[in-house]
């Protein structure tokens, strides 16, 4: 029984945070009726930026704006996680992978996908 509520929190965590991605980390135009509008797929390689990345995990509620916003004690575990994800770099802003972004977040949430096994 474990093994089926574990495939369906993983599913239901990759809906949510597809959805989330769509939101934040693509642009989209304000009309999204426009006939002429393709959603752009959701895929791993798609960069973040810090702010994008904090925005993110708000959505996410892992962290609430209040806290975003203010020297606290999350604040300042959002910066180290974002300064001990994997970064590329570009016109001298820095970026993490949408990819990156999930493990990490599957991470703080120890789920297991079977690709990304965090021990319990």
């Amino acid at each position: 029984m474990r093994k089926v509520s574990d495939r369906y929190i993983l599913q239901r965590f990759r809906r949510e945070f597809d959805n989330i991605a769509g939101k934040v980390c693509l642009d989209t135009p304000e009309d999204e009726d426009d006939e002429d509008y393709e959603p752009q797929p959701i895929t791993p390689d798609i960069r973040v930026n810090y702010l994008r990345f904090k925005e993110f995990l708000i959505n996410m509620g892992l962290l609430t704006e209040e806290q975003a916003s203010f020297e606290c004690l999350e604040n300042a575990l959002v910066n180290e996680a974002w300064l001990i994800t994997p970064k590329s770099e570009e016109n001298d802003e820095e970026f993490v992978t949408l990819g990156d972004l999930r493990v990490l977040v599957m991470a703080v949430l120890r789920l297991n996908d079977g690709q990304h096994y965090v021990e319990g």
